[in-house]
């Protein structure tokens, strides 16, 4: 079993002084517990150091996706799958040098459970401004066979 701190943004409903109700964004720091079998989302208590209170749940078989940003490699967005009534589940977590520790605990208790995992990613490649030139530029009668074929 495996805990890390990491950072979620979430959306807090305020009521202003005239009695209106506001959607707020903002960072909350909270933890993740990752077991052999389920994975746990944990918001720590302000009043009492060490206790945690569970904010919500996943068992590790039911994850569809586990997706790393490309401009932030320790941006993780883990997705569950619809089981029974549940509707399907997304997390958007920030793990601080973490990241690839997390989810190679999530392949290897995956692994233990004999389940199949594939990884299916695109190697996306970010263009340098050098790398952009006239040459690959698309001529007019392109762009109208193009826009016709959208």
């Amino acid at each position: 079993m495996a805990i890390y701190l990491c950072s979620q943004e979430k959306e807090l409903k305020t009521k202003t002084l005239k009695g209106e109700k506001v959607q707020k964004r903002v960072i909350i720091d909270v933890y993740i517990v990752i077991s052999e079998t389920v994975f746990l989302v944990l918001e720590p208590n302000p009043k009492m150091k060490g206790v945690g209170k569970l904010v919500s749940w996943g068992t590790l078989p039911t994850i569809d996706q586990i997706k790393r940003n490309l401009d932030n490699p320790d941006m993780l967005t883990i997705t569950w799958r619809k089981v029974g009534d549940r509707d399907p589940w997304t997390l958007n977590i920030l793990l601080p040098n973490n990241a690839t520790d997390c989810v190679d605990l999530i392949l290897r208790h995956l692994k233990k459970q004999d389940l199949v995992i594939s990884k299916v990613y695109q190697k996306k490649k970010k263009l340098k401004e050098s790398e952009v030139t006239a040459a690959g530029m698309l001529q007019p009668d392109e762009v109208e066979k193009l826009l016709k074929t959208i």
